[in-house]
């Protein structure tokens, strides 16, 4: 009686062991971003936007605010990510197409880290709907300080971001061409 209820309690930390581990794995909310920014956990608000029509083509363009909920002037942080889109797939990210920021007051840049690398990083858009407009994806990318008031040190590193929302589209007005 002892050793099947010694093996059950075994059993059942194991499987919480187990559950524990798998909490590891990041998803996304619908309008979150989230990931590992310097190996610290973020979450944040995603929101993404096409320009239709621009001279290098559709670009999209990603964002995440956080913290999650803060609203335009209440952002601590943002990032951001652009590609000339062509529709689901992967897209290696140069130095100037991503960046993080950290805010004051939600619109002052306090410190500002631009990409580095070649590539940077890299963005994955693993679904978009044309007619709903939803998109979701992966991110992650190296970057380097431009301030010396950054709160990450010298250089960061997104990993591990994904990011679930609905795109706005807009078309960039060409002057009646």
């Amino acid at each position: 009686m002892k050793s099947t209820r010694s093996r059950r309690w075994r059993v059942g930390l194991w499987a919480i062991v187990l559950a524990a581990g798998c909490q590891d794995t990041l998803e996304p909310e619908e309008g979150a971003l989230v990931g590992r920014w310097d190996g610290h956990l973020w979450v944040g608000d995603a929101s993404a936007m096409l320009l239709r029509g621009t001279p290098q083509g559709d670009v999209l363009y990603v964002f995440g605010t956080a913290p999650r909920g803060a609203g335009g002037f209440s952002a601590d942080e943002s990032i951001r990510a652009n590609v000339v889109f062509r529709g689901a797939g992967v897209y290696a990210l140069g130095p100037d197409d991503v960046s993080f920021l950290e805010l004051t007051g939600g619109d002052v840049i306090a410190a500002e880290y631009r990409g580095f690398g070649s590539p940077a990083g890299r963005l994955t858009v693993s679904r978009y709907d044309e007619m709903t407009g939803a998109i979701e994806g992966e991110l992650s990318f190296s970057a380097r300080a431009t301030s010396t008031f950054a709160s990450y040190g010298h250089t960061a590193r997104l990993t591990d971001g994904k990011f679930r929302t609905v795109v706005t589209v807009q078309s960039v007005n060409t002057g009646g061409r």
